[in-house]
């Protein structure tokens, strides 16, 4: 898919985020999935989504972002995954966001409790970092009820 350039020539990079920073807070969610193995092993990660009839700013999220794009019916969607990308998302829109602030942040957090416990380490979650992401994750669910 081509990347639109419309708004890209038409718009200063700080108004470019603002716009993008708000329609991601009306159409975009964030996710969190705590995922445990038959191996003891558990994966944290963090997804941002945003599906519109529109495909034009789906293309531009791809386009500034990465991510993977898809069509499903008549909407279009945006997903971004891997927790190194998501944090660099999230970071970038941080400053910006009025009603997903909480999201964000919860988000961040939950990114935060996984780099620290280091990559490729073979230790899992401590019990208290279980449970603080269990928290994290049913807090941005019922944050995302509300907005």
């Amino acid at each position: 898919m081509p990347a639109p350039t419309r708004m890209e020539i038409n718009m200063s990079e700080s108004d470019k985020l603002a716009w993008l920073v708000g329609f991601f807070e009306a159409e975009g969610s964030i996710s969190l999935k705590v995922q445990r193995h038959h191996q003891k092993k558990t994966i944290i990660s963090v997804y941002i989504q945003i599906t519109n009839q529109v495909e034009t700013p789906i293309l531009l999220y791809h386009a500034i972002f990465g991510g993977n794009t898809y069509r499903d019916r008549k909407y279009y969607t945006w997903k971004l995954a891997g927790n190194a990308k998501v944090a660099q998302f999230l970071s970038a829109i941080k400053c910006l966001c009025l009603i997903k602030n909480k999201q964000v942040d919860l988000a961040l957090r939950a990114l935060e409790i996984q780099r620290d416990r280091g990559i490729g380490k073979r230790q899992g979650y401590s019990s208290d970092a279980m449970t603080e992401l269990i928290a994290i994750k049913q807090d941005i669910m019922n944050e995302n009820k509300k907005t």
